[in-house]
């Protein structure tokens, strides 16, 4: 089930307060629209702490820097009205006793209105108080349909042409960035050069790499070496390039999911990661290794990779996981 259809069974459902923890803000935004039109064109009121209620032609701003006016606004309009309240960045406020208390009181009173209130928040950051409350939804990254989508609008409204692997090529490359950033990344491009070429991988990439960075988890090492670089390990280097086809879906004779990477470790006796950094070049894999001081605590404990921290890599493509 994807995020529409299962956001449009939480509405019918009545579930009162619904949490999505995304970055994507105004992408989600756009696909709550659409599942209100779905549903008789039901309104939407998007409430900030900055500028207070919009859609509101009657009282606009109302709510601006009040969290509880805003709740309060919920209970003006008749019980059988359906509507739909979307809260930004209202996650700041919910360790607020008078706030969680007021959600937990409208959590009883809407269990019978059509109404839902959305919290849109960067992150998960729940109150055990509220915990019995919130319905957590997760808004996954765009897929590939949808980037390539992207793409191609993009190339259609410049009146470009780009082959068909090239195409899949950037589509790649941008899985696991925010459309946002793929944006970000097109935009740039067509800044340097006034068009999408082939290389522009190379920036998607690049923009992977930032991401990457600000988890603070993850470390990325861009690779140029080649296979044919490394002396000896003849068996290895033949087991890749025999099996590097089970990375491509277009490559495999039977229809199936490419396998999104390989966790490499490493034997005591070889002190040097640059055989597996050397792989990327031949399996067009991302290399990513973990910053064990961030990742590993205690005697004994175990590993703690948050949430952050798996986006990246979870929709790329094919990388190299390397565990020291």
């Amino acid at each position: 089930m994807n995020f529409s259809s299962e956001f449009t069974l939480l509405l019918r459902a009545r579930y009162p307060l619904i949490y999505v923890p995304t970055g994507e803000e105004e992408r989600l935004e756009k696909v709550i629209l659409q599942v209100a039109q779905g549903l008789g064109d039901r309104p939407i009121y998007i409430w900030d702490f900055v500028d207070g209620y919009q859609n509101n032609p009657n009282d606009p701003g109302f709510g601006k820097r009040n969290p509880l006016q805003a709740l309060e606004f919920v209970e003006k309009f008749p019980a059988n009205s359906p509507v739909i309240f979307i809260l930004r960045d209202f996650q700041r406020f919910l360790e607020d006793i008078s706030i969680a208390r007021k959600l937990r009181n409208l959590a009883r009173s809407l269990k019978s209105q059509p109404k839902n209130i959305v919290i849109i928040a960067p992150s998960i950051a729940i109150p055990a108080e509220l915990s019995e409350v919130l319905t957590v939804l997760e808004f996954p990254l765009p897929t590939g349909a949808e980037i390539r989508q992207e793409v191609q609008s993009l190339l259609g409204a410049m009146g470009q042409k780009l082959g068909e692997q090239v195409v899949d090529e950037l589509v790649r490359s941008a899985q696991g960035l925010s459309m946002e950033r793929i944006r970000r990344v097109m935009a740039r491009a067509i800044a340097a050069h006034g068009e999408m070429q082939p290389e522009d991988v190379e920036l998607m990439l690049e923009e992977k790499r930032q991401t990457i960075r600000q988890t603070q988890i993850l470390e990325y090492y861009p690779a140029q070496e080649q296979i044919s670089d490394i002396g000896g390990l003849d068996n290895l280097k033949d087991w890749l390039l025999r099996r590097g086809g089970a990375f491509y879906r277009q490559s495999s004779p039977v229809r199936h999911s490419p396998s999104p990477g390989l966790i490499a470790g490493r034997h005591p006796r070889y002190r040097e990661i640059s055989d597996s950094q050397s792989d990327r070049p031949s399996l067009a894999f991302t290399f990513v290794a973990p910053r064990c001081g961030q990742t590993f605590w205690g005697v004994g404990g175990g590993v703690r990779i948050p949430d952050s921290a798996d986006d990246p890599t979870s929709r790329s493509p094919s990388a190299v996981y390397f565990m020291d």
